[in-house]
């Protein structure tokens, strides 16, 4: 991809259902010395500064969710805890916008780095699976997510399996750039696939570059 000034980037998505360590893999990057944009801070920022969102919200929901002009999250999460279907129609909403002004970062960004990692959960549902050289699916025993989340959050059965069935990754974004990546085992073992996966990356990027 090309950002501002014609500066050549290579993007890839790290996805996968909620609780397979996306965040594990994202941290041993990170420790590997690469960028990788947490797309949930990302998230967080939109739903402080943008206040569009309090208007859908309040327009889905019927009533105010607000204090001192800003998002009652607790409010909010009691109300979509107990009305799934509005969770579900302010998502719909939600997750393709977030899509649109994440596009507009990437466009923006002014960074050294010629590998740019993006933790970003639901990716199908944010609509730009097109802009990523390459995709990374974490994938994981069911079991293991509702360990990693009911550990991590210490939500009911039944909210976790609610999102573990609204985080799949639907087979469309499945191409010949997609990875998936297990992580069954131990840390070093995911550590050493993240080597080698990084390595290749290394390599496809010099290609890309010396062809210009």
């Amino acid at each position: 991809m090309l950002l501002e000034g014609n500066k050549k980037v290579y993007l890839v998505a790290i996805t996968g259902v909620v609780g397979s360590g996306k965040t594990t893999v994202s941290n041993i990057l990170r420790r590997l010395d690469y960028y990788v944009f947490d797309v949930d801070i990302f998230s967080r920022r939109i739903l402080e500064e943008n206040k569009k969102v309090i208007e859908v919200i309040e327009k889905i929901v019927g009533e105010c969710v607000t204090i001192n002009r800003k998002i009652d999250y607790k409010k909010v999460g009691k109300i979509f805890d107990e009305n799934p279907k509005l969770e579900d129609k302010f998502e719909s909403w939600y997750q393709p916008f977030l899509g649109r002004k994440l596009i507009d970062e990437v466009l923006s960004f002014d960074e050294k780095y010629q590998i740019i990692f993006f933790d970003i959960p639901l990716l199908e549902k944010k609509c730009i699976s097109h802009i990523f050289d390459c995709i990374w699916i974490i994938n994981s025993k069911e079991a293991e997510y509702y360990n990693r989340v009911k550990n991590r959050n210490n939500y009911s059965n039944k909210k976790i399996k609610r999102l573990i069935e609204s985080s799949q990754t639907c087979e469309d974004i499945i191409s010949l750039n997609t990875k998936v990546i297990k992580n069954n085992s131990s840390i070093e073992e995911l550590k050493k696939r993240i080597n080698f996966e990084c390595n290749c990356l290394e390599e496809i990027f010099k290609k890309i570059d010396k062809n210009g």
